[in-house]
């Protein structure tokens, strides 16, 4: 799903401004271009545009039925908040912090980050589709039909993560940390090929050569 499939049964939206985005709830608006600031409380049903993110703070924050196209942050802070029904499409990021987060029903479409942070989050029905990240931290998350479809995955770290329904056949392969990660999810047989030597060590294998 794009944000355009994921907005269009929603009625036209209202302009918003900045200080609409902090401090309450942001219902059925769109910000463009903004650079807002402050902690943001609740977004339900919004689009935001092209908007620079680094002043403002998702932490513990609510959103529902959220487009955000070509946003950017150095660090997005969204740490323990709750997503629902939300696209981000496009966009770079240096970090997104967003550890014990609890996401559903998310995409992310093309999203650029050198680091996502999603240690003890919990994702349902979320797919990372063509996204460039060069380090993605899923360790002691607990994922439930989490798709990773094309892009660049820089390194995947899964130590302590539970997996169901995760298919991961098409993220490339990654520099993988936490092989008992991976139990409960789906890999190719090229991925199984390249981390082997790290299973054999988890399981305490030797190969003679």
């Amino acid at each position: 799903m794009d944000v355009a499939e994921l907005l269009a049964p929603l009625p036209p939206f209202t302009d918003g401004g900045p200080h609409d985005l902090t401090g309450g709830t942001a219902d059925g608006l769109r910000f463009a271009e903004l650079a807002p600031t402050g902690e943001a409380g609740q977004l339900l049903e919004c689009l935001l545009e092209g908007c620079a993110l680094d002043g403002l703070s998702l932490v513990r924050g609510r959103l529902s039925t959220v487009g955000a196209l070509r946003c950017t942050a150095t660090e997005l802070l969204a740490h323990d908040g709750t997503w629902l029904d939300v696209v981000v499409e496009g966009g770079r990021f240096g970090a997104v912090t967003a550890h014990g987060a609890s996401w559903t029903r998310v995409t992310l479409t093309g999203v650029r980050a050198d680091y996502v942070n999603l240690r003890g989050a919990t994702l349902v029905e979320v797919e990372l589709v063509d996204c460039t990240l060069r380090e993605l931290d899923l360790g002691g998350a607990d994922l439930r039909r989490l798709r990773v479809a094309g892009g660049e995955l820089g390194t995947l770290h899964l130590s302590g993560a539970r997996c169901r329904d995760v298919d991961l056949t098409a993220a490339g392969l990654p520099d993988l940390d936490g092989v008992t990660g991976l139990r409960g999810a789906t890999i190719s047989a090229a991925q199984l090929a390249g981390w082997s030597g790290g299973m054999a060590a988890e399981l305490g294998i030797r190969v003679a050569r």
